[in-house]
C-alpha cells in the first residue's frame, strides 16, 4: 500500500458514524482521540494529505496550457462552469425542501493531550458557555442549525447574505459568539487556512459594528471573539486573569486550539484541541488563576480522572434523552388511541341519530295526507 493510500485510509476513519456523532465524546467541541495513532502523527499525515491535493488541483490547471487544443479546453471549462453555476442554483432550489443539509457539518475538536512541537505558532479562542449552532445569513434573515442540521430559529439579522459562521449562542445574554467562518457573502473560506479565516472575520467584524447591537433589524447580537497566539507567556497572561470575558457575560466553558494552517474540515480533527481551563497546569505546565482550579469536580485528581468523568456524564445524559423521547412518543402514540377511539364513538352515535331522523320522517310522511284521502276516510268510518 503506498503512503498515499495509507494517508486516505487513516484520513476515511475520522468520518462520524452513521448516527451523525463520534465516538468517546458526545459534545460539539470535545471529542477524545477516535484513531490508535498518536495525535501528532495525524497531524503531519492530515496536513501533508492537506497540501497533496491542493498541488493536484494546481497541477490539473496547469494542464490546460501545455495542450494544443487550448480553445476547445477552454470552450470545455466554459461549459463546465455553466453547468456548474446551474448545478448550483438547482442544489440553492432543493436546499429550501431539505430539513438537514447541515448536518455534521461543524468541525468539531479533540482533547489536547499530546503537545505538538509547533504549538506556539497555534491559535487559542476563549469558548463560552452556549449551544453550538451554525448561523446560515439568506436575505435579510439568518436560520440558526444544531449540529444535527435540524432549525432552531430564524430571526432579523444585518449579515450579509450567503454568509455561514460557527457560533455558540448564549440564551442568557442573547448573543452569537463567531468561532469560525465558512462562507462571507458568498465567498466560501472553508478552504482557507485558519489564520486567514481569522483575519478575514476580524476585518469584516470591523467593517459591519452594527452586527454587534440588538435593534430592530438585528434581533440578536452577533460578535467575534479575540483570539491570541499559544506561546507560553501570552496564555499565562490571560489565564492569570478572572473571569476571561467582562463581568463574566458569557461564562467560560474552556479553550479550542486551532493549528493555524488547517482547513475548515467537518467533523473531529486532531487539528483543533480543546481543553477546560483548570487542565492549564497538568497538561501546559502554565498557571491559572484559582477560580479556574475551583471548577475541576472534587473527584477528578487528573485530566484523564475527568475525561472519563465527563464521558460518563454525556453517556447518562444521552440515555435520558432517549428516554424522554421515548416516553413523548409513547404519550403521543396513545393519544392517538385515544382520539380514534373517540372519533370512531361519534361516528357510530352520528349514524345513530341519521336512523331516528329517518324514521321520524317517514312516520311524518305518513301522517301528512291529502285532505281528500282524509275526507274518504271520515265519511267511510260514519255510522249509517
Amino acid at each position: 500500500m503506498s503512503d498515499l493510500e495509507e494517508i486516505e485510509r487513516i484520513f476515511s476513519s475520522l468520518k462520524s458514524n452513521e448516527n451523525g456523532e463520534f465516538d468517546g465524546h458526545k459534545q460539539l467541541y470535545k471529542n477524545r482521540p477516535i484513531s490508535k495513532a498518536s495525535q501528532e502523527e495525524r497531524r503531519r499525515r492530515l496536513l501533508t494529505l492537506q497540501k497533496e491535493k491542493r498541488q493536484q488541483i494546481l497541477n490539473e490547471n496547469r494542464e490546460l496550457g501545455d495542450k494544443p487544443d487550448l480553445k476547445r479546453k477552454i470552450s470545455d471549462v466554459w461549459k463546465q462552469e455553466i453547468d456548474f453555476i446551474q448545478q448550483q442554483r438547482n442544489e440553492r432550489e432543493e436546499w429550501y425542501r431539505q430539513t438537514h443539509r447541515y448536518n455534521n457539518t461543524l468541525m468539531l475538536s479533540e482533547w489536547l493531550l499530546e503537545i505538538p512541537d509547533d504549538f506556539p505558532e497555534w491559535i487559542m479562542v476563549p469558548c463560552p458557555i452556549g449551544q453550538r449552532n451554525l448561523l446560515v445569513s439568506r436575505m435579510s434573515c439568518a436560520t440558526s442549525y444544531n449540529k444535527h442540521g435540524s432549525s432552531i430559529n430564524t430571526f432579523k439579522c444585518q449579515l450579509p447574505r450567503n454568509t455561514i459562521l460557527d457560533c455558540i449562542f448564549c440564551w442568557k445574554s442573547k448573543t452569537f459568539y463567531v468561532l469560525d467562518v465558512l462562507q462571507w457573502n458568498g465567498h466560501c473560506l472553508r478552504n482557507c487556512q485558519t489564520d486567514f479565516r481569522f483575519y478575514w472575520l476580524t476585518s469584516k467584524f470591523e467593517e459591519y459594528p452594527e452586527l454587534g447591537l440588538q435593534s430592530r433589524r438585528n434581533e440578536y447580537a452577533i460578535k467575534a471573539i479575540n483570539r491570541s497566539k499559544c506561546d507560553k507567556s501570552t496564555l499565562a497572561e490571560s489565564m492569570s486573569r478572572y473571569p476571561m470575558f467582562e463581568n463574566n457575560e458569557p461564562e467560560l466553558d474552556g479553550l479550542l486550539f486551532y493549528h493555524p494552517e488547517v482547513f475548515y474540515t467537518a467533523g473531529t480533527t486532531p487539528l483543533v484541541g480543546w481543553l477546560k481551563s483548570f487542565m492549564l497546569p497538568e497538561v501546559l505546565s502554565i498557571s491559572v488563576s484559582d477560580k479556574y482550579l475551583a471548577e475541576n469536580p472534587p473527584s477528578c485528581n487528573s485530566v484523564n480522572d475527568y475525561i472519563e468523568w465527563f464521558n460518563l456524564n454525556s453517556k447518562n445524559k444521552s440515555k435520558q434523552k432517549r428516554h424522554g423521547r421515548n416516553k413523548l412518543l409513547k404519550i403521543d402514540t396513545q393519544q392517538k388511541e385515544i382520539d380514534t377511539d373517540l372519533s370512531s364513538e361519534m361516528n357510530s352515535e352520528l349514524s345513530c341519530e341519521s336512523i331516528d331522523d329517518d324514521s321520524i320522517n317517514e312516520n311524518n310522511s305518513e301522517l301528512n295526507m291529502d285532505p281528500a284521502t282524509c275526507n274518504s276516510i271520515t265519511i267511510s268510518s260514519s255510522p249509517a
